[in-house]
């Protein structure tokens, strides 16, 4: 979710974290910023409108909607805190009228707009919501409701295609926490951190130091595991269906609820206890699950540049793989081409059977243009992250479907290319049918076809009989046609080089290959 040229409508905007997100806003270049304020507001940016909305006002909210024509980016930042204890219920009930009724009313009258963009709602909310601070109980309870709220929302309206996110926030310097004697995080950082968070995609978004110290063991925790697996029983596909107008949601998933017996199948005690039986096994076994051996690091990097064509190489954006971490920038470049050795790649995410365990000999050198970079890279080094973290492996192809589904992953932009010029290959021969794997010698170039079918360009997928001496040869018996994998969004039509300049590559890297072949047999050539 790139800032530029979208427009965006902020809740509580006339101060504190409200007041720095409109300027934020602005420097990344946002088209429009609605500053919406129970008070009076004035902006000296044209792009800036104010509009008159108390989020507890159910007429102000409807008058609101009525005034914005387009709305790519909602983000809910009215709040209250009131410093009181629980001795009233007065008290909660206030806290409860503006942090949780005020997001959910909000979210649920500019939904239609959002999603006709394909945007987002970015709900700011606090660490409290993930633990109660005792001297502020009514806050934590109201915030945590939130919490609870947004993720609700994020599994309902994925099929509509809206992110929804959830900022936890550590204290920030505003006039709400004047009271606090102890260290603040300026609100203009944070409204750095919470724009940062969205534009990297982050579902739940940590946008200080505090609240970073936590993320990496919230994201790959049991309590975030439990929700992403809830999550991937929602009848997406009826839901889409079923919620295609701009009429009111909640009726909607009432009357799909009615009609089959799925959405209530996802609620009994047998599918719950299987979840947290499974995500108990889960965190017991992650440090099994997340350990890839490294490469050496001049190996990594020859090896990942040796998918480029040899003019590209000089000038290329290299990463190598960090197992506890995921892929890191080995040699920042300058020509819009970037290259790695998949461990784990998109093909492992293809077909029905089960991804049942990380193979260690997984090894491909890969290469993606500028295009590709922002829309089919983001696959592998997601993966590679929450593989790091330890996310069991068939979980991981579940999250990486999901978002394939819901459109998480984006379709390229433009015609590109994807270069695989290396003399060795490593990965699954046909994902879509099994899980066999073969080392192979096959240099290829794969260009981006977005929704192309084999039919439509002349393609056709190789014979079983081809399929056979593949498996055997590590190449094809002959130069055969170019053909489609990932039918979709993410199609590439495949082109193979030709056996003359194969083997000029294998020959240019006959040390590479040497080396390799000596680490792991898995990835010595056949011959």
């Amino acid at each position: 979710m790139n800032i530029e040229n979208k427009t965006i409508l902020i809740t509580g905007a006339n101060r504190g974290i409200g007041r720095a997100l409109v300027e934020e806003a602005l420097k990344r270049g946002a088209k429009r910023v609605y500053a919406a304020t129970r008070q009076p507001f004035t902006h000296s940016d044209r792009r800036v409108t104010h509009l008159t909305l108390d989020v507890t006002n159910a007429a102000q909210i409807q008058d609101a909607v009525k005034k914005v024509e387009a709305l790519d980016i909602l983000i809910n930042n009215a709040g209250v805190d009131l410093h009181e204890d629980l001795s009233e219920r007065a008290n909660l009930e206030r806290h409860l009228a503006v942090n949780l009724f005020g997001t959910y009313g909000v979210s649920q009258a500019f939904l239609p707009l959002v999603a006709r963009s394909q945007g987002a709602v970015v709900n700011v909310l606090s660490l409290a919501a993930l633990a109660s601070v005792p001297f502020t109980p009514a806050y934590s309870i109201s915030k945590a409701a939130a919490f609870s709220l947004t993720q609700s929302l994020r599994a309902y309206w994925a099929a509509r295609g809206v992110k929804v996110h959830a900022v936890m926030a550590g204290p920030v310097d505003t006039d709400m926490t004047r009271y606090l004697d102890i260290p603040k995080f300026s609100a203009e950082s944070v409204a750095r951190g919470i724009l940062d968070g969205l534009e990297k995609g982050d579902e739940d978004i940590f946008p200080d130091p505090m609240s970073e110290s936590i993320a990496d063991g919230w994201r790959s925790g049991a309590t975030k595991a439990l929700e992403r697996q809830l999550a991937a029983y929602m009848p997406q596909s009826e839901a889409k269906v079923t919620l295609s107008g701009d009429t009111n949601d909640w009726d909607s998933m009432r009357r799909l609820k009615a009609k089959g017996a799925r959405m209530r199948k996802i609620l009994t005690a047998s599918v719950i206890l299987a979840l947290l039986f499974s995500i108990t096994a889960s965190a017991q076994n992650a440090e099994k699950t997340r350990r890839l051996e490294p490469l050496p690091r001049d190996l990594e990097i020859q090896l990942a540049l040796s998918a480029l064509p040899p003019h590209l190489r000089d000038n290329a954006t290299v990463y190598i793989l960090n197992p506890d971490k995921g892929f890191e920038v080995a040699r920042k470049g300058t020509n819009g081409f970037h290259t790695f050795v998949a461990r784990t790649g998109d093909d492992s995410f293809r077909g029905t059977w089960l991804l049942k365990e990380y193979r260690d000999d997984i090894l491909y050198p890969i290469s993606f243009d500028e295009a590709g970079a922002k829309t089919q890279m983001p696959v592998f080094f997601d993966a590679a992250a929450m593989q790091a973290k330890g996310i069991p492996s068939e979980e991981l192809k579940k999250i990486i479907q999901e978002r394939y589904k819901t459109s998480y992953y984006k379709a390229p932009e433009r015609a590109g290319v994807s270069y695989m010029l290396s003399p060795i290959l490593r990965t699954y021969v046909n994902p879509d049918a099994n899980d066999s794997v073969a080392t192979s010698n096959i240099p290829h170039v794969m260009y981006y076809a977005p929704n192309v079918s084999n039919d439509e360009m002349g393609g056709a997928m190789p014979t079983p009989e081809q399929f056979a001496y593949y498996m055997q040869h590590g190449r094809w018996p002959d130069t055969p046609y170019p053909f489609l994998i990932l039918h979709g969004p993410h199609g590439y039509m495949v082109q193979f080089r030709g056996a003359e300049e194969r083997d000029a590559i294998t020959k240019q890297y006959e040390g590479m290959l040497a080396r390799l072949c000596k680490i792991k047999e898995a990835w010595c050539l056949p011959h």
